[in-house]
């Protein structure tokens, strides 16, 4: 091997083989699910609901979140509270309304209740809450998905 600028000598040398180039390693992020009980858990954000807020306290209390994953939980408890705000308007005007030829529709309430919950769902399994322990990623489906051979 030679060194850089000739000199054989010198002690930063190029590698020529080759076979087995040099590959850099990259750690991974870690999400750890248990939290260091010694630090403080950040207060839930005030426009929250209250059964948003205890379950933003019950994530933090089990898991070590960095900042961004955060504004996800933050996220999650918005979409939960846009659920149950959807839920609530449903139970009051029903799942059906008029338009303005009195044919019935679904209520618009009914779409925002769906987005929000599937906007929780993701958001949930981004920040890796459906995961249990020892579970690997899920298998993409394929053209014998679902077959009963």
């Amino acid at each position: 091997m030679h060194g850089v600028g000739g000199d054989s000598k010198s002690s930063h040398a190029i590698p020529t083989d080759r076979r087995h180039p040099p590959t850099l390693a990259i750690a991974a992020p870690e999400f750890k699910k248990f939290r260091d009980h010694t630090l403080t858990i950040p207060r839930p954000p005030d426009h929250l609901s209250r059964t948003s807020k205890a379950w933003w306290r019950k994530v933090h209390d089990g898991y070590d979140l960095d900042e961004h994953h955060r504004h996800l939980l933050r996220l999650a408890c918005e979409s939960l509270d846009q659920s149950e705000e959807a839920r609530a308007a449903i139970s009051e005007h029903g799942a059906v309304v008029l338009d303005r030829f009195g044919c019935q529709k679904p209520s618009p309430w009914v779409d925002i209740q769906h987005k929000a919950q599937n906007r929780f769902r993701i958001l949930c399994r981004e920040l890796g809450l459906d995961v249990q322990p020892g579970e690997g990623p899920r298998m993409p489906r394929d053209a014998t998905y679902g077959s009963r051979r």
